[in-house]
Formats: C-alpha cells, sequence, structure tokens
C-alpha cells in the first residue's frame, strides 16, 4: 500500500482492514506505521546494500561501468516495486519521516558507489 499510493496517503486504519490486524497488534509488533515502513524497507532491501560492492570489471571506462552499476540498482529498485518510494522519498523534505527512514539506505549507495 505505501508503495501503490504513497507513505503519507495510507494511514492505519487502512493498514488494519487489508491486512485483518487489530490496532493493539500492529503497535505492539512494529510501534506504528513508520517502524512498519522501517520493518519492510529494511526486509525488502536487505540485499540491496549488497548490489554495489559485487566486482564490476574496471577494464571498462568509467562512465560505462557507472551506467552499468545505476542499471542493477534501478532494475533491482524496479523489481521489488521500492522505487517509487525510494525516488519520493528522496526528494521529500529532510525532516519528513519517511526520509529519515531511507536516508542511511541512500548512504549506504552513495558509500558503495564511491
Amino acid at each position: 500500500m505505501f508503495y501503490a499510493k504513497g507513505y503519507d496517503a495510507v494511514g492505519v486504519q487502512k493498514i488494519l482492514v487489508r491486512v485483518r490486524l487489530t490496532n493493539p497488534t500492529l503497535y505492539y509488533y512494529f510501534g506504528n506505521k513508520l517502524g512498519l515502513l522501517k520493518i519492510l524497507l529494511k526486509t525488502n532491501l536487505k540485499e540491496f546494500g549488497t548490489l554495489g560492492k559485487k566486482p564490476v570489471n574496471m577494464d571498462r571506462n568509467t562512465l560505462e561501468v557507472i551506467c552499468r552499476l545505476a542499471k542493477v540498482y534501478c532494475d533491482f529498485l524496479r523489481e521489488t516495486g521500492i522505487l517509487y518510494t525510494a525516488y519520493g522519498a528522496f526528494y521529500s523534505a529532510r525532516e519528513n519521516e519517511v526520509y529519515q527512514v531511507i536516508q542511511p539506505f541512500v548512504t549506504d549507495i552513495y558509500d558503495n558507489v564511491v
């Protein structure tokens, strides 16, 4: 639901109805809506952080290496359905809680590329 409609557009009640949970169950396991997002991202992006660490043929020119790396990242995000959430969060206000959650993943990507 977060990926399809955006984090801010999905209320806790909509989540509860969709997955047939009670409010206390959601808060017990995840703390709140943001906690649920953190777990979803952590679970779905577990291997994402390692993508940039795979060996790259450095015999190629720099632009080609960067383009291949960008393609690997974008393909992964598109295949997992996370692309739009990642884009939206990355370009949102720095105070936005979704930005705060996604920022460590963005930092990892940057560090891997560098």
